[in-house]
C-alpha cells in the first residue's frame, strides 16, 4: 500500500524500521526513475535508490515540510546521489579508455612502421579486391579485426586459433597489401571501418538499430490480405514492436475518386471512423498511444508491455471497428461536415455497413548481425555514423533510406532529422548520376513515425550507380538542459543583465545576457518584424512581455540550432537550494504560477526569445530550461550510392 507524506514521518517517529519499510514501498518506483534519467546499469541504479533512503532515515530530523514535500525531498537526495555517480562512471570509463587507445595506438605504430611507400589512392572496391586475394584465412583475419572491429584476442577465440598467430598472421597481411595499395589510405578505410563497427546489433529496414541483444526489434515478416469497409480498402502497409512500443502503419485508398464536396467529406469522415476506431486482439495499450495521418497511410505508436515474453514470431488480430462500438453505434459520433454553395455548413450522418474481418499480421524478431556494411554504404563522423541503404524502385520513384548510428553519441539520444536543408540558403540533398546531372528529392520525410529511418525520395531513377550529396546533418536530441532562475526587471524599458547558461550534456545550449521588459494594456499592439513582414498582434489582456537576449554555444561542428523552452514565472522569493538544482512548488505556490507564451524570434538561428505574460502584476523571477534541441551538423558528405 502507498502511504501519505505524514503517516510516513509519523512511523519514523515511532518505530524507525516501520517508517523505513513505509518509505520504500511508497517512493522506490519513484526514485528509481529519477535514477534512471542519469544511469543505464540496473545495479548502480539500485544502489543510489538504496543511498538515498539510507541519507534519509539516517538525517530524517533535519527535514522541514515547510520547505517542500517529502517527494520532491528525496527526489533531489536520489537526483545528486545519481549524478555523483554518473560522474564517476564517466571518469573511470574515461580512464580505462585512455589505456585502452594507448596499447591500440603503440601496436598500430608498431603494424605501421614495417612499411612505407606511395602510390594511387585505392577505393573501397580496390581494398575488397586487394583483401580477397590474399589467403582466405588472412583475409578473413583482416576483416573481422577492421570491419567488425574485433580485437587479435577475440578472432583468437572465434577461429581456435593461439592469439600470436593471429597477430601476425594480421601485420603480414597489412604488408601484402602495401604492396598493392598506399598504406596511409589502407588505415584510413580501414579505421573508418572498425569505427562505425559494432560486434552485435540487430537491424531491420524501416525500423533501425538496436545494440542490445536484451532489447529485440520484431519486424512485419506476413500481413493477410487487405480489409475492406464503406468504399475504403485498407491494407497493413509495416508493423514493427522495439522498446516496449508497438508500431503499425496502415494504409487506405477510396474505391473512386470524390464526386464533389460533399462526397469527399463523406470519404473522410468514413476512414477516419474507422482508423479513430481501430483495435488490436488481446493487446493492453498503455498510455502515449499517438497517431499521424498522410495522403495515404495513417501511423499509430502504442505503447505496450506484453504479460509474457514474446516468442521468436507472433502474430496480431487488428480490426478497424465493429458497428456495435459504443463510438459507431451512436449517431452522433458518425457525422460529415461540408459547406454548400452558401457557404453553409451542412450536417450528413454516415450510413456504415461494416468492414469485413478483422485483418491480420505477423511479427517476427530480427536475428542478431556483426557487419554493418552488409546493410548498406557506411559514412563515419566524430566516433559514430550513419548508414545509408541501395536506392530502391517503387511506384513513386527513388527511395534511399538513412539510419544514424547513435552507439558512438554518449551525451543523448539522437536521430537524423527529416529536413536535411538549410532554411537559410536553401542548400539541399541532390543525387548526381555519371551525366552530371544533380536531382533534388521529391519528399525527405522520417519513415515509420518515432522510429530512425530518414527517407529521401526522389525521382525515377535508372539503376546504377551514384553519388549523394548532403550538405550537413540536421540532428534532433533527446536532451533537457540545466535549470536556472532569473530576476526579471520591473521597470519598463529596463535591461537586467544575466550571465546563466542553459547546457545540454553534450555541451551546446544558450549563454542568457539580458532581459528587457515591455509593457502592453489592453488595446494596445504588438508589432513584430519577421522575414515575411511585420504581424501586429492585438492585446487582450494586461501583458508583459519580456525580451530573452542570448548567445548559441557550439561546439565545432556540432552547431546548436534551437530548442523547446520549458518556463515558469514566480511571485515572492525563492527557496534556497544548492548550486545546480531546481525545486518543485508547493499547493500555495502553484496557484500563483502559470506558464507564459513563449515564441523564438524571426531568425531560425536568431539570438531573441519573447515570452508574453498576460498579468496585471509584474511577476519576480523566471524558471527557465531547454528540452529537445535541434543541431547542424556542420559537414558536406558525398557517399556513393547504387540504385537497384
Amino acid at each position: 500500500m502507498a502511504y501519505t507524506q505524514q503517516e510516513i514521518l509519523d512511523l519514523m517517529e515511532q518505530n524507525k524500521e516501520l517508517g523505513a519499510a513505509a518509505l520504500l514501498e511508497t517512493y522506490t518506483g519513484l526514485l528509481w526513475s529519477v535514477c534512471a534519467r542519469h544511469l543505464s546499469n540496473s545495479e548502480d541504479i539500485r544502489e543510489c535508490v538504496n543511498d538515498a533512503f539510507s541519507e534519509f532515515c539516517q538525517n530524517y530530523k533535519r527535514y522541514n515540510d515547510e520547505k517542500g514535500s517529502l517527494k520532491n525531498y528525496l527526489c533531489l537526495i536520489a537526483d545528486r546521489r545519481a549524478m555523483n555517480r554518473q560522474r564517476d562512471n564517466r571518469r573511470r570509463e574515461q580512464a580505462e579508455s585512455s589505456a585502452l587507445r594507448e596499447k591500440a595506438d603503440r601496436e598500430e605504430a608498431q603494424e605501421q612502421s614495417a612499411f612505407y611507400g606511395l602510390g594511387e589512392d585505392p577505393t573501397r572496391e580496390e581494398l575488397d579486391e586487394a583483401i580477397d586475394a590474399l589467403e582466405p584465412q588472412d583475409s578473413q583475419i583482416i576483416r573481422m579485426k577492421y570491419y567488425q572491429g574485433l580485437s587479435y584476442q577475440d578472432i583468437a577465440k572465434k577461429l581456435d586459433l593461439n592469439y600470436e598467430t593471429v597477430k601476425k598472421r594480421g601485420q603480414r597481411s597489412l604488408k601484402k597489401l602495401w604492396r598493392i595499395l598506399v598504406i596511409g589510405l589502407i588505415m584510413l578505410l580501414l579505421a573508418a571501418c572498425a569505427v562505425i563497427a559494432h560486434r552485435y546489433f540487430q537491424f531491420a529496414e524501416g525500423v533501425g538499430f538496436s545494440w542490445y541483444e536484451d532489447v529485440p526489434i520484431y519486424r512485419m515478416t506476413e500481413a493477410s490480405g487487405s480489409c475492406r469497409a464503406d468504399g475504403f480498402t485498407f491494407h497493413m502497409d509495416n508493423a514493427a514492436y522495439r522498446d516496449g512500443y508497438l508500431y503499425l502503419s496502415i494504409g487506405y485508398k477510396a474505391d473512386r475518386e470524390p464526386e464533389d464536396q460533399e462526397d469527399w467529406s463523406r470519404q473522410n469522415a468514413v476512414y477516419q471512423v474507422y482508423m479513430n476506431n481501430m483495435e488490436v486482439k488481446d493487446c493492453e495499450f498503455g498510455p502515449g498511444g499517438e497517431s499521424r495521418y498522410s495522403f495515404d497511410t495513417v501511423q499509430f505508436v502504442c505503447e505496450w508491455q506484453p504479460e509474457a515474453q514474446l516468442p521468436e514470431s507472433f502474430q496480431l488480430e487488428i480490426s478497424l471497428a465493429a458497428l456495435e462500438n459504443e463510438d459507431l453505434s451512436s449517431e452522433e459520433n458518425r457525422y460529415a461536415y461540408f459547406a454548400d454553395e452558401d457557404g453553409e455548413v451542412v450536417r450528413r450522418v454516415l450510413e456504415l455497413t461494416g468492414p469485413d474481418p478483422e485483418f491480420t499480421v505477423t511479427l517476427s524478431r530480427v536475428g542478431i548481425q556483426e557487419d554493418v556494411s552488409a546493410i548498406g554504404v557506411l559514412q563515419s563522423f566524430e566516433d559514430t555514423g550513419f548508414v545509408v541503404c541501395p536506392g530502391i524502385r517503387n511506384e513513386e520513384g527513388t527511395r534511399f533510406s538513412l539510419y544514424l548510428l547513435n552507439e558512438g553519441m554518449e551525451t543523448g539520444t539522437y536521430q537524423l532529422s527529416p529536413y536535411l536543408l538549410d532554411r537559410n540558403d536553401r542548400r539541399l540533398v541532390t543525387l548526381t548520376g555519371k551525366d552530371g546531372r544533380a536531382v533534388e528529392p521529391l519528399r525527405i520525410d522520417c519513415g515509420m513515425w518515432g522510429l530512425d529511418e530518414t527517407v529521401l525520395q526522389f525521382p525515377a531513377m535508372e539503376s546504377g550507380k551514384y553519388t549523394l550529396a548532403i550538405p550537413y546533418l540536421m540532428l534532433e536530441s533527446s536532451q533537457t538542459s540545466n535549470a536556472v532562475y532569473l530576476p526579471l526587471p520591473k521597470e519598463e524599458g529596463e535591461i537586467a543583465a544575466c550571465d546563466q547558461t542553459l547546457l545540454f550534456p553534450d555541451g551546446t545550449g544558450i549563454h542568457l545576457i539580458g532581459i528587457r521588459m515591455e509593457h502592453y494594456a489592453e488595446g494596445d499592439e504588438i508589432i513584430d518584424d519577421y522575414e515575411g513582414g511585420a504581424v501586429t498582434t492585438q492585446v487582450l489582456y494586461p501583458t508583459f512581455r519580456y525580451e530573452m537576449m542570448f548567445e548559441t554555444v557550439s561546439l565545432e561542428k556540432l552547431k546548436y540550432g534551437q530548442a523547446f523552452f520549458e518556463t515558469r514565472y514566480i511571485y515572492g522569493d525563492l527557496p534556497e537550494m544548492e548550486a545546480g538544482e531546481f525545486f518543485e512548488l508547493g499547493l500555495e505556490e502553484q496557484n500563483r504560477l502559470q506558464d507564459p507564451m513563449v515564441s523564438m524570434g524571426a531568425n531560425y538561428y536568431g539570438d531573441v526569445v519573447f515570452l508574453n505574460i498576460e498579468e496585471a502584476e509584474a511577476p519576480d523571477w523566471l524558471e527557465l530550461r531547454l528540452r529537445e534541441p535541434s543541431h547542424m551538423y556542420d559537414q558536406s558528405f558525398e557517399v556513393k550510392v547504387t540504385v537497384e
